[in-house]
């Protein structure tokens, strides 16, 4: 995870804290969050991306603080995926962790998405114009030496190509080198 913007103070005043007849206090609280995950592009365009949010209850004693995922649930809502041509939702993972930093006991809640890249998408947007441009540029050779329409034909296709190639770059992803 690389980075997370908008998250709220804790002593915000419009977060409530519900004091129960049994004694404890329930504190919830909604944000929306905006996050990036780290890309492998080896495998372009069979590849398959997994993200992992984790969430860190800080500031809390260890027994103060029980966290659960209930077996039945699936505690990631996904309704609000929004399919596209280019990703499809695989799975997710969820788990709680626990970590000791400097004799401090904390718990976390971590969160694995999984993304499969549609290849097919790739196929249409790039190899198959690819392919057009190569055969035009062969057919360039039907067109008669003594038409004087031989050299506009090649220099159309010649700049419709380089025009396609770098708006090409632009949607092809780059090797990360971290």
């Amino acid at each position: 995870m690389l980075s997370v913007d908008n998250v709220p103070t804790l002593a915000d005043k419009d977060i409530p804290i519900i004091a129960k007849s049994a004694g404890f206090m329930v504190w919830s609280f909604g944000m929306s969050l905006t996050t990036n995950c780290y890309c492998d592009v080896t495998f372009y365009p069979f590849d398959k991306q997994t993200c992992e949010l984790g969430f860190i209850i800080v500031g809390a004693h260890f027994t103060d603080v029980q966290l659960s995922l209930s077996p039945y649930n699936d505690p990631l809502q996904t309704s609000y995926f929004r399919p596209n041509g280019e990703w499809e939702f695989v799975g997710n993972l969820t788990k709680i962790e626990e970590t000791v930093v400097d004799g401090f006991v904390s718990r976390s809640v971590l969160f694995f998405i999984e993304f499969r890249r549609r290849p097919l998408f790739h196929f249409i947007n790039s190899l198959l114009p690819v392919t057009l441009f190569s055969s035009l540029s062969c057919a360039s050779f039907r067109v008669p030496a003594d038409s004087g329409e031989k050299i506009g034909f090649c220099l159309t296709v010649l700049l419709g190509f380089a025009v396609y190639l770098t708006i090409l770059t632009d949607f092809i992803p780059r090797r990360c080198t971290h």
